[in-house]
């Protein structure tokens, strides 16, 4: 089981912008002196008020500069994908519409759509200055388009290009995106091809074509956006992992599930510590039109018992959870938000790295 640090860089109330960057970087070197496996940033644009990550290469090769051995994700960096005006939407009608998003989020369509090439080139430097620890994680955002989905995948395809090709870029002619052969990337990553790729996959439809391209893939529990709950998601997973089989991938495919996480010695503690952080999630979601997810399955009591949204609770509990989603998801790794909407006292939050790492971890890496 692969055990990630999911780093929000929450800004710390009447302290600059670089006291919150050096707290979390001092706690990503506590994680690697600990031997947590990785650590993985957001991006977000607009949202400075809880996340300090709208830059997620930038912040990978800070990290890399003060680190030595964990693995550096991003988790996940947004494309913006324009279609030409003359493109019509296709939609999925099996696909439900996504929820009004907060005003921050329509300022996304301000920004300039991200080039492959350029992205390429980025990744590439960034897995160098890191010795070779980098992971690309990626999403398209296509949720309802299926145009969108294949540009995002004719993305992803221009990318891995320009990372392997080491002379001369050879070219692309697709739909979307058409490349004349010229100059190639450098520096080409440290790892050949090209650092390994993970898609964050929300929709029925992304799934299955993920899987039948042998791409591995990031999904996330507590903070999806899977609005079937968790019997989707287990049934989602399920066509991934056929039509990875199908197309005859070698190996496994990694599945790594996103998680709010927090361990304390007793239960009691658990629920003291995370009270304020449920009440600000609960409160950030309501303002933006949705309900805290993840949305219960029929017949779920309520949100408050609906365990495998997250990972709060004593040591054995929240080894227990782990294995169960490794049963229900056939998760190979975690990716945990030790601090989830910034609420917990960092003396907690250290705390919880604590008990992670003597007794958690050695559960599942012995």
């Amino acid at each position: 089981m692969h055990f990630g640090l999911f780093a929000w860089f929450t800004p710390i109330d009447g302290k600059p912008y670089s006291e919150a960057f050096e707290a979390t970087f001092e706690q990503i070197c506590r994680a690697e002196r600990a031997g947590w496996d990785s650590v993985w940033m957001p991006e977000t644009h607009f949202g400075g008020d809880l996340i300090l990550s709208s830059s997620p290469f930038v912040l990978s090769s800070a990290i890399a500069a003060r680190t030595s051995r964990i693995k550096i994700g991003s988790a996940v960096h947004q494309p913006r994908l324009l279609l030409p005006a003359s493109s019509a939407v296709a939609s999925d009608s099996s696909e439900p519409d996504t929820a009004t998003m907060p005003r921050s989020v329509s300022n996304y369509s301000m920004l300039a759509p991200a080039d492959p090439i350029r992205t390429a080139e980025d990744t590439a430097m960034v897995d160098q200055v890191s010795g070779g620890r980098f992971i690309y994680g990626v999403g398209g955002g296509s949720r309802g388009n299926k145009d969108k989905r294949k540009k995002f995948f004719e993305f992803l395809d221009v990318v891995r290009r320009a990372w392997a090709d080491e002379d001369e870029f050879s070219g692309y002619s697709g739909t979307y995106y058409k490349y004349e052969p010229m100059l190639a990337v450098r520096p080409t990553p440290s790892q050949r091809p090209g650092p390994p790729i993970m898609v964050a996959a929300e929709s029925d439809t992304s799934f299955p074509a993920l899987g039948s391209m042998g791409y591995h893939v990031l999904i996330g529990a507590g903070t999806s956006h899977n609005q079937r709950g968790h019997s989707g998601m287990t049934s989602d997973i399920g066509a991934y992992r056929r039509a990875w089989n199908e197309a005859g991938h070698e190996g496994t495919p990694e599945i790594f599930v996103r998680i709010p996480t927090h361990v304390a010695d007793t239960s009691e503690q658990v629920q003291a510590d995370v009270a304020h952080t449920i009440e600000v999630a609960r409160t950030t979601y309501a303002a933006a039109g949705r309900q805290l997810l993840p949305q219960p399955d029929p017949g779920t009591a309520s949100l408050e018992r609906l365990e495998r949204g997250n990972l709060f609770g004593t040591p054995g509990e929240v080894i227990d959870r782990i294995y169960k989603l490794q049963e229900d998801l056939g998760a190979t790794g975690v990716l945990l938000e030790t601090n989830w909407f910034g609420g917990v006292a960092p003396e907690a939050v250290n705390r919880s790295m604590e008990l992670i790492a003597e007794k958690v971890m050695p559960t599942f890496n012995r």
